[in-house]
Parts: C-alpha cells; structure tokens; sequence
C-alpha cells in the first residue's frame, strides 16, 4: 500500500498528539497497539514520545505532573536512548 507524505504525516501526528497533549490512556492504547502489532517499533515510540513530553512542556502545552505521569507510562528510557534534556 503506497502512502503519499500528507497521510504519512496525520499517521504520526495522530499517534503523538495524545503524548502532547498529555492523554494518559490514548498513550496506553498506542504502546498495547504497537506491541501486539509492531513490536519491534516500542523503543522508536517511546523514544520520540519523550521528546514530545520535552517539547510539549517547554511549549506550556502539559504542566509538569502531567509530563511525569506521562513519562511514567512510557516506561524507562532504552540503553541506547539519550538521555532527556
């Protein structure tokens, strides 16, 4: 199935705009998704996802409990992940 770049696009927003906006049991949902789906593809999630949780806090768009609760969801960061700023 061939995708063009706007689909690609609403496709990953819609998997990290619940991250960014801080929706615990939509972040839930994905992480049960991929990993029954797309197993292999749980670190890549997680690592971007905690870069949204990043950015989102420094934009003002979650409040620091909500980043922590959503971090806490995500689970430990990977070995080979770099650590958050």
């Amino acid at each position: 199935m061939k995708t063009d770049t706007n689909t690609n696009i609403a496709i990953v927003r819609r998997y990290f705009d619940a991250v960014a906006r801080g929706d615990l049991a939509t972040v839930r949902r994905h992480l049960e998704a991929l990993g029954i789906a797309a197993p292999d593809l749980l670190d890549a999630y997680r690592a971007m996802a905690r870069r949204v949780v990043v950015v989102a806090l420094a934009k003002g768009s979650i409040d620091a409990p909500t980043a922590t609760a959503v971090l806490g969801v995500l689970g430990a960061p990977a070995r080979s992940e770099p650590p958050s700023e």
